[in-house]
């Protein structure tokens, strides 16, 4: 079986080779001028997700909009990949947009009526789907959720992970004029993490801080995570360290640019505060930097609830993160990475290179020299 997408005037033909409950799909190529376009949902689901995971999120937001333009729902899914693979590519304000534009899409007319149990006594149905069937009975009687209604159903969104009823009752509440307060944005932060959707994760953290509940930052050079989860402080963290490149202007963060960058300091805390005095912040982020980020990381001699990242080791972090994201060819990129390798330095790396070539090269003459091979 075959079907066919437009992108950008190009038709490609894409095969799907069934199997039992998935669609997968392979072999990208071009079909004949004329092939016709098939215009069904899960199609063009299953290609934007396809497209998102191998780092093609232009394609992904063309076929996104083809579907909008049809009158053609993309799935959650297909939009978070798409917005996962945007961050990946440091297209950060773009991919805030369509996070936005995604849940504008996706929320139904009765956020509570859609997921409700027919019964809130149906013992068949999930807790949330229960609670939001007593929520329709609490509407009859002209009750409106609060604040703390919010947030026992999202401890339940987190508890059954329900990633993608957390995102929707985050836009409900800010639109009936409900504030979140940290409770809600940790919930939030805690089911991402646990369903590893890292970047939406690290968006929504943003918008927390843009709305003024977390406020991480002593300094430019330090950042206090006492009063967070263990799941917002390593999105704070990514989000700290994606700032370096991003240099926002609206909220602070640590220079790497300048002519002489300082020590990234992380206070976590030694778990005075945790259950059972047992420390869970700092391992977690030291695991996250040392093992998931390949960030020498290390504890203060004198200050063992205080994580410290040399500069050099931030600067070689963030070069290696701007080239994988493939756009080394952006002037402004390009500009960063100078700003970051001096062209004095560029040029005593390739003068030891070549010298090590040399060196190398000589070894292996005397080598030969030596067993009596003779030079080729």
């Amino acid at each position: 079986k075959a079907f066919c997408i437009n992108i950008n005037g190009s038709k490609y033909k894409l095969n799907d080779y069934s199997k039992p409950k998935n669609n997968v799909l392979s072999i990208l190529y071009l079909t004949k001028p004329g092939a016709e376009v098939i215009s069904g949902t899960e199609k063009y689901n299953d290609a934007i997700e396809k497209f998102s995971i191998n780092g093609e999120w232009k394609k992904s937001l063309i076929l996104i909009q083809n579907m909008r333009e049809k009158n053609l729902s993309p799935s959650i899914e297909s939009y978070c990949e798409t917005i996962s693979s945007m961050r990946k590519a440091l297209e950060f304000e773009e991919s805030e947009s369509l996070l936005n534009q995604m849940l504008k899409d996706k929320m139904p007319n009765d956020l509570f009526g859609l997921y409700a149990a027919s019964n809130p006594n149906d013992s068949k149905s999930s807790q949330t789907a229960r609670v939001f069937s007593l929520l329709l009975c609490m509407r009859e009687d002209n009750l409106e959720p609060d604040v703390d209604t919010y947030r026992a159903v999202m401890g339940l969104c987190t508890k059954e992970k329900l990633w993608h009823l957390s995102l929707l009752l985050l836009e409900h509440m800010q639109l009936n004029g409900i504030q979140p307060g940290k409770f809600i944005y940790n919930e939030i932060c805690t089911v991402l993490e646990a369903e590893n959707k890292y970047n939406l994760a690290d968006i929504i953290y943003e918008r927390s801080v843009k709305e003024g509940v977390f406020e991480p930052w002593n300094n430019d050079q330090k950042i206090d995570l006492h009063s967070f989860t263990a799941n917002t402080a390593r999105a704070a963290v990514r989000s700290v360290l994606t700032d370096m490149i991003r240099r926002p202007k609206d909220r602070p963060y640590h220079d790497i640019f300048n002519s002489n960058p300082s020590s990234l300091l992380i206070i976590t805390g030694v778990g005075k505060r945790s259950e059972e005095g047992v420390a869970v912040i700092k391992p977690a982020i030291l695991e996250m930097l040392n093992t998931e980020f390949g960030i020498p990381a290390m504890l203060q001699a004198h200050n063992p609830g205080c994580i410290e990242i040399f500069p050099q080791y931030l600067n070689k972090w963030v070069r290696q993160r701007i080239r994988d994201s493939d756009r080394m060819s952006d002037p402004e990129i390009s500009r960063m990475m100078l700003e970051l390798e001096p062209k004095s330095q560029i040029k005593d790396e390739l003068l030891d290179e070549r010298s090590d070539k040399a060196a190398f090269k000589k070894k292996i003459k005397v080598h030969k020299k030596t067993i009596g091979l003779s030079e080729p």
